[in-house]
């Protein structure tokens, strides 16, 4: 096959196809890398054979078009790796010249006529050609004599290469065989002959840049005059590639240096294609280092030069591995403002299985009202703070919502100052003396014991709240018989459940066991709260991001107790700054926390509330260590914690002796685990 040239669409390379069984199909660019589609041009494309005039309409489209129906077949192929190309195989240089040297002349001369059917491959004659009252034996004439000629000449090129190797030695042929055909014409066209198998030259790409030296020499059309000695077939010299842009003229010896040209630089004079990295002005890369630049007059500068001392610069909100409080974006909610912002409608708002205090947290985002929601109240209603609530309104009020995310969680949303508050309804109301009864036959054993169970009773649930005058408590043989409030008595029954369960009894009563452990709530989350964290908030940044962040970063659900920490002006919308660097999770909370008259209290085994110091020191909760020794345990708690944290401390071995029970805050639980 004749090579021919396409080119590149992308950088306007032309590029050289040596191998037919790359035709049609698209390859890269071997200068850019794009995508081009290898066809045989217009003028190279043999004459289409004679076809139906269906099958010629079926033939798929020439200008390079990918019909829609072959476009994954094509993007498949691309995907492919490229073929390797086979070597071919080409016989010894000698044999070649051997079979050269002993081809008779005839054989010469009977490839250089013209084939049988010449009349009908070949263009007709112009009719200005053609002699007035001439006929087929003229036309036959003047073809037999131009067929003669050639024949002729071929003879007489073969003679003249024989003779001008003489005695030299055989040399493998450096270019395929030619024949020459005559057209009627008379002009003689050199034809290259397609060898066998469709050999390509070993090593060379099938599709390649045209501008690159080729390895085989071109070889010119000998001379239409068969008396001139054709000229010694010479390698061509190899030439550098030829780029798009001419080659700058060497610079003359002696010749003055040229100047830098500092003209304003012309976007639209720019080709994009020829730009490497950044837009830079024509400069002459001939230019020596002496040649000197001219600019403008210099323009007299009539500012004085001032000698300021600057402080030293240092950070104002915080010192790595520290925290500070920074300010509050938000007031105080006005008389009537909170009641309107309660009031506002919102278009439409869609909850789908979402965590209630995700959802609380978009509608605080929403309205701007704080809300708040007590850990001890979900309890109460048997569920989380990761209870899954959905709720879908349209037009409806910020109260209206609160309400109704509320509603699914079993609490009522009540309206405070400080803005909403999600509580357990009637926790405050009072039951009469003997109603409800605690039947707690399967943990005492006498009178003397359910005694003994009564007074822990009170010392360890809600002690303050048996300080009130109509709080009572009285032992009816193997049951207690309580007068207190509604919160309290939930308290109690989970105290006597999670008692059962430390000594190995069966639960009694409906309460949900899965809220129902006996496990230390700071051992549950041990593995959370040991885990080395690095955050930074360089800026002032809002006290509810940064509780989202370790919501959504440390595996623990965060609950601001709002409520509370409006007393010292802390809100959703107060800022701080702070840093720590590979610490605990608990040591970066009380880090960020401490500098804002802030402290985090555990409300079961993956929530973590947020509140006032005051609030933490006075949250207390039992716990039971088993195999604990209670002397030890003591003593080590004792000699850790701070005395003004002491106050409520309780300990007491269980008379089973299976384990023993504490009750303190969180600094006591935490010298306890210790």
């Amino acid at each position: 096959m004749q090579p021919f040239s396409v080119v590149c669409e992308t950088c306007g390379a032309k590029l050289k196809v040596r191998d037919k069984a790359i035709v049609g199909q698209i390859h890269a660019c071997p200068k850019c890398e794009s995508m081009v589609l290898v066809a045989v041009p217009a003028a190279a494309a043999s004459p289409p054979p004679m076809v139906p005039p269906k099958a010629a309409e079926a033939a798929p489209p020439s200008d390079g078009t990918i019909a829609p129906s072959d476009f994954a077949t094509e993007i498949d192929d691309l995907l492919q790796p490229p073929a390797p190309a086979e070597e071919p195989v080409s016989p010894p240089a000698a044999e070649v010249t051997a079979a050269e040297a002993t081809q008779p002349p005839t054989e010469a001369a009977t490839a250089a006529e013209p084939p049988a059917d010449a009349a009908a491959t070949e263009p007709a004659i112009p009719s200005d050609a053609v002699v007035a009252g001439s006929g087929p034996s003229r036309t036959a004439f003047w073809v037999w004599s131009i067929a003669g000629s050639a024949a002729f000449f071929a003879l007489g090129l073969l003679a003249a290469a024989w003779w001008s190797r003489g005695d030299e030695q055989p040399q493998a042929p450096q270019v395929a065989s030619r024949t020459e055909s005559t057209p009627p014409g008379g002009e003689t066209e050199p034809t290259p002959a397609e060898p066998s198998g469709e050999q390509v030259a070993v090593n060379k790409p099938a599709i390649e840049p045209e501008n690159q030296p080729d390895e085989t020499p071109a070889v010119e059309p000998a001379d239409e005059t068969p008396e001139v000695e054709p000229p010694a077939f010479e390698p061509l010299p190899d030439l550098p590639p030829v780029d798009d842009q001419p080659a700058a003229e060497p610079a003359e010896a002696g010749s003055p240096p040229k100047k830098v040209n500092l003209d304003p630089l012309d976007p639209l004079a720019i080709d994009s294609a020829n730009l490497d990295l950044l837009l830079i002005p024509d400069v002459d890369t001939n230019v020596t280092a002496e040649a000197p630049i001219e600019f403008g007059p210099e323009e007299a500068d009539d500012t004085e030069e001032l000698e300021v001392d600057l402080p030293e610069q240092k950070n104002i909100r915080f010192e790595p591995g520290t925290a500070s409080r920074g300010p509050s974006y938000a007031e105080p909610l006005a008389a009537g403002e909170l009641a309107s912002r309660l009031e506002m409608k919102l278009p439409g708002v869609t909850w789908r299985n979402t965590p209630l205090v995700v959802a609380l947290r978009e509608l605080e985002q929403l309205s701007g009202a704080p809300i708040t929601v007590r850990p001890a109240h979900l309890q109460m209603a048997g569920v989380t703070a990761m209870h899954k609530v959905s709720l879908a309104e349209e037009n409806a009020t910020v109260r209206q919502l609160a309400t109704g995310l509320a509603k699914a969680a079993h609490l009522r949303a009540e309206t405070t100052p400080q803005g909403l508050v999600l509580v357990r309804a009637g926790t405050d109301k009072w039951h009469p003396v003997g109603s409800p009864q605690y039947d707690v036959s399967d943990l005492v054993s006498s009178a003397e014991e359910a005694g003994a169970l009564g007074d822990l009773l009170q010392r360890v649930v809600s002690p303050e709240s048996w300080q009130q005058a109509d709080a009572k408590l009285a032992v009816d043989g193997a049951a207690f018989k309580i007068h207190q409030q509604l919160g309290v008595h939930y308290d109690i029954l989970k105290f006597i459940e999670r008692l059962r369960m430390a000594r190995g009894l069966p639960t009694r009563s409906r309460y949900p066991k899965s809220l129902l452990s006996i496990e230390p709530r700071l051992a549950t989350m041990k593995k959370q709260l040991a885990r080395p964290t690095t955050f930074a908030f360089v800026d002032w940044t809002p006290l509810a991001d940064v509780f989202d962040y370790w919501h959504e970063t440390s595996g623990l659900t965060m609950v601001a107790d709002w409520q509370r920490l409006a007393d010292n002006d802390l809100r959703p919308l107060a800022t701080m700054a702070g840093s720590v660097d590979n610490v605990a999770f608990s040591q970066a909370l009380d880090t960020c926390l401490t500098p804002l008259d802030m402290a985090w209290t555990p409300t079961d085994g993956s929530t973590l509330q947020l509140t006032t110091v005051d609030a933490a020191n006075n949250s207390s909760w039992v716990e039971f260590y088993p195999g604990a020794d209670a002397d030890k345990l003591r003593e080590r708690i004792e000699s850790t914690v701070e005395p003004q944290r002491l106050q409520q401390f309780v300990l007491q071995a269980d008379p089973s002796g299976k384990f023993v029970l504490v009750y303190g805050n969180r600094y006591v639980h935490q010298a306890a685990l210790k």
